[in-house]
C-alpha cells in the first residue's frame, strides 16, 4: 500500500511539472527539491549533553529567527538509536533549508563551534522518514553532497 502510494505520488509529481527524481536504488532516497524540508543537526557521536546542545541551538534560533515560527525536535537516530539529531523546521523548499542552513554555517554559532555537531545537512520530509525507518546515515550524507552541494 505505501509503495503504491509513493508512486502515485512521484507519478503525480511528474504528471504535473515536480522535479522529483529517483536517487540511485542503492540510497533509497528522493530528490524532491520542491517538497518541504528540514535542517539536521548531526550531534557528534558520544555527546553526552543533549539538553545543553538543544539550549544552544534554540538560543540561537530564538536570537536571529524569532518571527520566522521555526521548530525546533530531537530525535534518536542510528544503529542503536544512540545518535541524537537536531531537526529545524519547517522550510517550505530544499532552497529555503539550503539558505538558512549557509547563512547559519557563515555565522558560525557557539553550537557550532563547541565541537557539538558533527555534520549539517538538509533533507525532505519523505528522507526524514526513511532515514528515521533505516537509519542509514552516511549513506543520506553521501546523496545530501551530490545533490546539494555539488
Amino acid at each position: 500500500m505505501r509503495n503504491w502510494l509513493l508512486s502515485s505520488l512521484l507519478l503525480w509529481g511528474f504528471a504535473f511539472g515536480g522535479e522529483a527524481q529517483e536517487a540511485p536504488r542503492s540510497s533509497g532516497f528522493v530528490f524532491e527539491p520542491q517538497a518541504p524540508h528540514k535542517v539536521l543537526l548531526v550531534l557528534k557521536s558520544g555527546w553526552t549533553d543533549e539538553p545543553e546542545a538543544r539550549a544552544a541551538v534554540a538560543r540561537y534560533l530564538w536570537e536571529y529567527h524569532r518571527g520566522e515560527k521555526l521548530e525546533l525536535h530531537q530525535f534518536q537516530l542510528g544503529g542503536a538509536r544512540n545518535l541524537a539529531v537536531l531537526v529545524i523546521q519547517p522550510f517550505s523548499s530544499a532552497q529555503a533549508a539550503l539558505s538558512f542552513r549557509e547563512w547559519m554555517l557563515e555565522r558560525n554559532p557557539d553550537f557550532l563551534q563547541m565541537g557539538i555537531t558533527a555534520w549539517t545537512a538538509i533533507i525532505s520530509d519523505e528522507n526524514f522518514l526513511r532515514l528515521a525507518q533505516e537509519p542509514h546515515l552516511e549513506a543520506y550524507r553521501r546523496f545530501f553532497r551530490q545533490h546539494f552541494l555539488e
